[in-house]
């Protein structure tokens, strides 16, 4: 069907899709109740794949690792884009926290990429997996399974 469609239509047809995808998604939010924020990086609704830092503000997860690997290549610290407040590393405890109260899979990913696993000992990575099976949602406790293994700490 669209073996033969030039590069102008093959565009034209993601950029149709892409506003079906945002309308449909617009709807559930406002069928919810709940209000869309747009990116302060790309300025496009956040909706999926959303990465909250410690100072409230939301970004796209490509967004926010475009934006801190520009940070860390210019020698800088990661800083919020919107607010330049200093993104630091999670406590242990704000891992668990973040986890027990069902926090987004990204919030956790994003926590979990500044390596606070790093200074975790076997023992402590292994208690942490245990938390999240127990008082996460299954979706993080294998994001985190899974980060654990894709690093080697097992």
């Amino acid at each position: 069907m669209w073996g033969n469609e030039t590069q102008e239509q093959r565009s034209r047809r993601h950029e149709i899709q892409d506003q079906q995808w945002l309308a449909t998604h617009v709807a559930q939010a406002a069928a919810e109740g709940r209000e869309l924020q747009d990116c302060t990086i790309c300025l496009a609704p956040i909706i999926p794949n959303q990465v909250r830092l410690p100072c409230g503000h939301g970004f796209h997860e490509g967004c926010w690792h475009e934006w801190s690997n520009a940070c860390l290549d210019a020698g800088r610290r990661e800083t919020c884009p919107y607010c330049r407040g200093e993104v630091g590393f999670p406590t242990h405890d704000q891992v668990r926290e973040a986890i027990a109260s069902h926090a987004p899979v990204a919030d956790i990913r994003f926590m979990l990429q500044n390596e606070c696993l790093a200074d975790m000992d076997d023992d402590e990575r292994a208690q942490l997996l245990e938390f999240a099976y127990a008082h996460g949602t299954p979706e993080v406790a294998e994001m985190l399974r899974r980060y654990i293994s894709d690093r080697g700490y097992y």
